[in-house]
């Protein structure tokens, strides 16, 4: 699994919904679709929900990344309306409707842009959004408004079945309302709390009392992914120059060529037994990794080598020059031994 969301919290809500790919989540303070996010994840498998999100850029991303989701350009609180915004252009995440907050952030050396922004009540959305849908989980994270979004929230009427909210671990009333319909406090890993209703407790409960971890839940964090993942790329930049000059030099060239060196440079990147067996540029055995591509078998035996399958050609015809300059050199090799055969004869 990779986790998107900050904390791992998505890690914690698989672990109560393993298996599921037709869930709903209604996500208030969405930010963006995919870093920090805790509902990529889910929407990766076929789960749909809310985006919630007041800020204009990480809303239009959500439409374009997210056009399965309902996406709603507006923030919520405890009454219908229009708030002041405190956005924070160098650090989104810390966006937010309080001005107590946006203190705080300016404290930190950060600048914000005031707005006013349409507000609506979660209850509103729940009412006309969600419909008759059951949520399988809620989360809630809006930098310190924590009471005015769920604090008149009617947890009777709408009940999700695992509720997250970035809050620290004082009880406030928001909390108190909650325990008092039904809902338990699991967990708090360090940033969030974790709650599932009483219906839902003895099938859910279990797997939300204790924060994620890599060695248990095996997990990678999105970001060590995704520098693994620039890091391959500029791998991939390397070989590819290196196995065009080496097609280059065997006569094989133009865009075939071109398209057959990224082929095998993205293969060799991702299949470090290969590298083992071939060696990798610029010191690799060009011959045999040649011959190896002209005849794997495309399937589940030869993962990640999918990309080879449409460049066959060109790795017969390198590997067919290969073969006739390995001839040429076998010949002048024998000749040279021959020579020198000759000339130990006239010296004797």
């Amino acid at each position: 699994m990779i986790s998107y969301a900050q904390n791992a919290e998505d890690v914690v809500l698989a672990r109560a919904f393993t298996g599921r790919t037709d869930g709903f989540f209604v996500d208030v303070g969405a930010n963006e679709p995919t870093h920090d996010s805790v509902t990529r994840h889910f929407a990766d498998r076929g789960w749909t929900g809310i985006n919630i999100e007041p800020q204009v850029t990480c809303f239009q991303a959500l439409e374009r990344e997210r056009p399965k989701d309902i996406n709603l350009n507006v923030g919520v609180s405890s009454e219908p309306g229009r708030l002041t915004f405190y956005y924070v252009p160098d650090a989104q995440a810390m966006s937010t409707f309080s001005a107590e907050h946006a203190t705080l952030v300016r404290s930190l050396g950060y600048h914000t842009q005031e707005r006013e922004i349409d507000v609506r009540t979660l209850d509103d959305v729940f009412e006309h959004e969600v419909g008759g849908r059951t949520v399988d989980f809620l989360k809630v994270d809006v930098e310190g408004l924590e009471d005015a979004v769920l604090g008149q929230f009617d947890w009777t009427r709408f009940r999700p079945r695992v509720v997250l909210v970035e809050s620290s671990t004082d009880v406030d009333a928001w909390e108190r309302r909650m325990l008092a319909a039904g809902y338990r406090r699991t967990l708090w890993d360090g940033i969030n709390l974790f709650f599932v209703r009483s219906e839902d407790d003895d099938e859910l409960g279990p797997a939300l009392t204790s924060p994620a971890t890599i060695v248990l839940d095996r997990f990678d964090p999105w970001y060590y992914v995704e520098q693994l993942e620039l890091a391959r790329t500029q791998v991939q930049t390397v070989f590819a120059a290196h196995f065009l000059d080496v097609f280059a030099r065997r006569g094989v060239r133009g865009p075939a060529a071109e398209a057959a060196a990224g082929a095998l440079a993205k293969v060799l990147s991702w299949r470090p037994d290969v590298g083992d067996t071939f060696g990798v540029p610029p010191h690799c055995d060009a011959d045999g990794l040649l011959r190896w591509a002209c005849t794997i078998q495309i399937g589940d035996d030869e993962p990640y080598s999918e990309p080879l399958s449409g460049h066959l050609a060109t790795y017969e015809s390198a590997a067919a020059h290969a073969s006739a300059g390995a001839r040429a050199r076998t010949l002048l090799a024998r000749l040279g031994r021959k020579a020198e055969a000759l000339r130990a004869l006239r010296r004797r």
